[in-house]
């Protein structure tokens, strides 16, 4: 697997070709915060056949990278807010359960996020759920932390359920 210092420089590249907002690698609050607002302010306008074409190349990868543990309190100033804005990282994570059935959405869920998504759930309640759990387990990380040590983190959090099969 490539280092997460690659993995960004390529995304950096790619997210590049479609005028977007680099992912910066300073780990400061306010550097972090801007960085959000200006990729989710992106993630909002562009068209979707980009989110499609950095979904599949990239998965979760956008999201793990601009919203680990940004400050909520420099992000909802930056954005000129009472609460975050997070609809453009919800339409990104939207266009990320698109290229999975309800089933493999399921299963991703239930190994992220120790089996809390059954069957009986809508597509709608599978996709706030899966949503929810994902931006919260995200912001929630410490916001001093690094982005490859946040990537290292998330895909801790990957393997210790897929051990589990």
């Amino acid at each position: 697997m490539e280092t997460s210092e690659e993995l960004r420089i390529d995304m950096n590249h790619e997210l590049s070709e479609y005028d977007a907002p680099i992912i910066t690698d300073k780990n400061n609050e306010y550097d972090k915060a801007k960085n959000y607002t200006e990729f989710n302010l992106w993630l909002k306008s562009t068209r979707y056949e980009n989110l499609e074409v950095l979904a599949e190349h990239y998965g979760l990868l956008p999201i793990v990278y601009s919203l680990s543990g940004i400050d909520v309190l420099n992000v909802t100033l930056l954005q000129n807010r009472s609460s975050i804005d997070l609809l453009g990282h919800v339409r990104y994570l939207n266009t990320v359960l698109d290229l999975y059935t309800k089933d493999e959405t399921i299963d991703i869920g239930n190994k992220l996020f120790n089996n809390q998504f059954s069957k009986e759930l809508t597509e709608h309640e599978l996709r706030s759920k899966f949503i929810s759990l994902m931006t919260e387990y995200l912001v929630n990380i410490d916001n001093n932390i690094s982005y490859s040590e946040s990537l290292s983190r998330f895909k801790s959090l990957i393997e210790s359920f897929n051990n589990d099969d």
